[in-house]
């Protein structure tokens, strides 16, 4: 039987351990193991309310080690849902690790963390977060398809006549004339 606080307990200490960078890589390995052996026993669901983190349905009391820690990995990378699967592979939890490890600061992370688990290949853990990413322009729109074709009223927008040579758009100054 799987103990929901341990689990927090030790998601959140290997979540602390990754944030101090590559000086920490014999404790990384220990905190990904002891992380890959809960996983083993059941599927887990991490999710994020309000100043609260709740796994497995019961809410954890923040007052445990390192439970602080991973409730503000997760609300600054906008996690709202984490779905860890029963026996998920150690690659998959390193992933992820690294990616809740990521430092928060004035700026955020270029890439979310569910897209980030998504481009490494990872399927058995699921994030789901608090708002959807900004979709992707569809693609570049070229000036002449946002020009307004005339109409027939006077306070319509007339199109810009196209230059008759690509000299047409530089200033009238002698220095430009040299050219």
């Amino acid at each position: 039987m799987l103990n929901y606080d341990n689990y927090a307990i030790t998601l959140g200490r290997a979540v602390d351990v990754f944030r101090r960078g590559r000086d920490a890589v014999p404790e990384q390995k220990v905190a990904l193991r002891a992380l890959a052996g809960l996983s083993r026993l059941a599927e887990v669901v991490v999710e994020v309310g309000t100043g609260e983190l709740r796994v497995g349905g019961g809410v954890v009391a923040p007052a445990l080690p390192g439970v602080a820690v991973l409730l503000a990995q997760l609300e600054g990378h906008d996690v709202a849902e984490i779905r860890i699967r029963q026996a998920t592979s150690p690659a998959s939890l390193l992933e992820l690790l690294r990616g809740l490890a990521e430092p928060l600061g004035a700026r955020r992370p270029a890439v979310d963390l569910a897209a980030r688990l998504r481009a490494a290949g990872v399927h058995d853990v699921e994030v789901r977060l608090v708002r959807p990413p900004p979709a992707p322009l569809a693609s570049a729109v070229s000036i002449r398809e946002l020009r307004v074709a005339p109409t027939r009223s006077p306070t319509a927008v007339r199109p810009i006549p196209e230059p008759r040579d690509s000299r047409a758009l530089l200033p009238r100054c002698s220095w430009f004339r040299r050219w």
